[in-house]
């Protein structure tokens, strides 16, 4: 019973990514897209990422791997911060939520709040299907991580740096 149950759980966590990697922005794709619209109809325009590495993290209010990352992206943040990378944090939560959770919950970089990141009010820029969801994007507008799932200090963590510090070196 316990291989059956392990089993369902492996399969399901494969079947998770690989849908988070079918519903949006895929690696070694390019991110073409150069603006974007949130909930309230304001237009968010990426020029600011011409030339410059980019991380976008989704998350939401309530999901728990998105809270057990938050202390290590904002010590990633502060590392790359004079570096030419720009740090997006990403979250359909609405802008009046957001003031009171982020001050018992500080993320030091840029947040973007009321992105319907699940595209069900018209934009289609996203599609994320899977919070917390990590996409890196080089200085060619490339994506070259696109993963659902905790990015922590430890394995997944190094891995992540060594991307960034890789699109950087380019």
């Amino acid at each position: 019973m316990k291989i059956k149950v392990s089993l369902f759980f492996l399969s399901m966590i494969f079947f998770v990514n690989l849908y988070a990697q079918i519903g949006f922005l895929k690696v070694n794709e390019r991110f073409e897209d150069n603006t974007f619209t949130t909930m309230d109809g304001e237009q968010v325009i990426l020029d600011s990422i011409h030339n410059k590495v980019f991380v976008m993290n989704f998350w939401n209010i309530g999901c728990t791997g998105c809270e057990q990352e938050r202390t290590f992206l904002n010590e990633l943040y502060h590392n790359y911060k004079n570096q030419d990378v720009v740090f997006w944090s990403i979250t359909m939560t609405s802008k009046e939520k957001l003031d009171s959770y982020l001050k018992k919950h500080p993320i030091d970089w840029e947040v973007k709040g009321g992105i319907d990141f699940l595209g069900f009010k018209g934009d289609q820029t996203f599609l994320v299907n899977c919070i917390p969801t990590t996409i890196l994007i080089d200085k060619e507008r490339n994506v070259i991580y696109s993963q659902c799932g905790t990015i922590l200090e430890g394995e997944s963590g190094d891995y992540f740096m060594k991307l960034i510090d890789g699109a950087l070196s380019k």
